[in-house]
């Protein structure tokens, strides 16, 4: 598990979310589902808006991550 820090895309809020994540050599694999619902989580899109974030993972805090799509 990670902790994922996104802004809100309209209300600018700062939020956290817990999300599970697949180490891939450098690279940090989170997958946007919301267990079949056809729409994607609110996260998904805070991050299309704002896609430079940081994370935690463990112990190790600020992590500076660029979100981008893979499809």
């Amino acid at each position: 598990m990670l902790l994922l820090e996104h802004v809100g895309a309209k209300s600018g809020q700062r939020r956290t979310s817990p999300l599970a994540y697949v180490a891939e050599g450098d690279d940090v694999v989170i997958v946007a589902s919301k267990g079949g619902y056809p729409k994607h989580p609110a996260w998904f899109h805070n991050l299309r808006a704002n896609p430079d974030t940081v994370a935690q993972i463990g112990t190790e805090r600020e992590i500076p991550l660029v979100v981008r799509e893979r499809r």
